[in-house]
C-alpha cells in the first residue's frame, strides 16, 4: 500500500497535479502507521480540520474506519482501519512481489522514479 501512496506522490510532485483524495491518504497512512491518534492523523494528511472531520465521520459511517480509545490514556482517540479493510488490503497486497529498488532519472531538473515515469506514460 505504501509503493502506491509514494508513486501518486511522486507523480503529483512530478504534475503539480493532486491525485490523491484524502481518503486515500487516510487508507495509507493508517495501513501503515495505525492505530494512531486522530491528531497524528490530521498532521500526516493533506486536509483543512474541518474537511478532516467530515471526511473522518464518513469513512467512519461507511464501516472503513473505526476508532477507540488508547489504553496508555484513555482521553486519546485512536483511529485504525476496519478489520475488514486490513484483512482485503493484505489480501491485495500480498499477491504483489516486493518493489524493486527505486532508479531514478532527471526530468526537467527533477529526479523521479521509474515507477512513477512509467505509470504517466501509461
Amino acid at each position: 500500500m505504501i509503493e502506491v501512496v509514494k508513486s501518486l506522490k511522486e507523480i503529483e510532485g512530478l504534475t503539480g497535479i493532486r491525485l490523491m483524495s484524502t481518503e486515500l491518504e487516510i487508507i495509507g497512512v493508517l495501513y501503515n502507521d495505525g492505530p494512531i491518534s486522530v491528531q497524528a492523523l490530521m498532521g500526516k494528511v493533506r486536509a483543512s480540520p474541518s474537511g478532516f472531520h467530515l471526511i473522518k465521520k464518513c469513512m467512519q459511517d461507511t464501516g472503513l474506519i473505526v476508532g477507540c480509545r488508547s489504553e496508555q490514556d484513555a482521553r486519546v482517540k485512536l483511529l485504525d482501519l476496519s478489520p475488514e479493510l486490513r484483512a482485503n488490503l493484505r489480501t491485495i497486497y500480498q499477491d504483489r512481489p516486493a518493489p524493486a529498488p527505486d532508479s531514478s532519472r532527471n526530468v526537467g531538473g527533477h529526479v523521479r522514479s521509474e515507477r512513477a515515469m512509467s505509470a504517466l506514460s501509461a
